[in-house]
């Protein structure tokens, strides 16, 4: 997710590269490639430190929240049990529910984050 300066929160993906001799390194390229005819505003404002194409390759702000790394491979807990994928779901896994035994129904919610404030 990344959160904007009126604390709305949106999925939002950004990536890793592997540099020899430094190691693994945040790399943005939504945020990067900030042009002044596109609409939408970085999360903090960089204007006189340093371009968001040089920050956003090795960096990342206090706006970007992470739930996962890397891919989570998940196995059933029971072979006959109903497992649930949802690909609107911003967490790196392949299962995300799972039911068993005699049950008939039930109901899930899986909503955005909402951010409360910012300290």
């Amino acid at each position: 997710y990344i959160v904007a300066r009126n604390r709305k929160s949106s999925k939002h993906y950004w990536a890793e590269c592997y540099i020899e001799n430094i190691g693994w390194l945040p790399v943005d390229p939504l945020l990067g490639d900030q042009s002044k005819d596109q609409n939408f505003e970085l999360p903090v404002d960089l204007a006189e430190r340093v371009s968001p194409r040089e920050y956003y390759f090795g960096n990342l702000d206090f706006a970007h929240i992470a739930f996962a790394k890397g891919l989570v491979n998940l196995k059933q807990m029971k072979v006959d049990g109903r497992a649930v994928y949802r690909p609107d779901v911003a967490s790196l896994q392949n299962l995300h529910e799972e039911a068993t035994g005699n049950l008939h129904s039930y109901s899930s919610n899986w909503s955005d984050i909402y951010i409360q404030g910012i300290y």
